[in-house]
């Protein structure tokens, strides 16, 4: 009798093993299918968030690598990079009255964060449309083409002179925002990989 129960315990150990060994680890998200128009709805209404994270950006057959963090409050943000294109640190606040640029050499401002990067850094990003992209989302009122995956989360987006991919996401409540976004112009190349999404609002 103890044999049997001795075999039984050890068969027990050998299946919750097997099961435990099929479970996801902890830093692969789990996705669930929910319709485009949906998550769209959801990504809208996340105005405020706190991300950073590491950059990589590739122009003139030059790559450097830097890390960036992003505060924004609903049409005000803060963003900042650290060491990409060898420039050194540099970061970008914006409001509705306009954007001003901060860099060792003083600070600058224009209307919008586009023409005020190409006259202080010689190349820009697309930040006016970042602020939808950065959550997997089109930029408004721009015509593209995009693609989705079998869990409805935008994956391929083609909108301004600009291709984005999304690589990875993380699960935020009922959102599942960008953790990998390759950014392409055809000159400028850039690569985020974003460690947290913080949803806070405040202050």
């Amino acid at each position: 009798m103890r044999k049997i129960i001795y075999v039984a315990a050890i068969m027990l150990t050998v299946l919750l093993a097997g099961c435990a060994s099929i479970e996801p680890p902890l830093d692969y998200p789990v996705y669930f299918k929910k319709p485009w128009k949906i998550r769209k709805v959801k990504l809208a209404e996340e105005v405020c968030w706190n991300i950073s994270g590491a950059v990589s950006v590739t122009s003139n057959g030059k790559t450097q690598m830097g890390s960036f963090s992003w505060k924004q409050r609903q049409n005000v943000y803060a963003i900042n990079f650290y060491g990409p294109l060898n420039l050194g640190a540099f970061g970008l606040k914006g409001t509705p009255q306009g954007v001003t640029l901060y860099k060792s050499g003083g600070a600058f401002s224009a209307p919008n964060a586009e023409t005020l990067m190409q006259q202080q850094m010689g190349w820009y990003l697309p930040v006016s449309n970042m602020f939808y992209w950065i959550r997997g989302l089109p930029a408004p009122g721009a015509k593209g083409e995009e693609s989705y995956d079998d869990f409805g989360h935008i994956v391929l987006l083609q909108q301004q002179g600009w291709t984005i991919q999304y690589q990875a996401f993380q699960n935020q409540g009922e959102a599942d925002l960008p953790r990998k976004i390759i950014m392409d112009n055809g000159s400028l190349h850039l690569k985020l990989v974003i460690k947290n999404w913080d949803l806070n609002c405040a202050p």
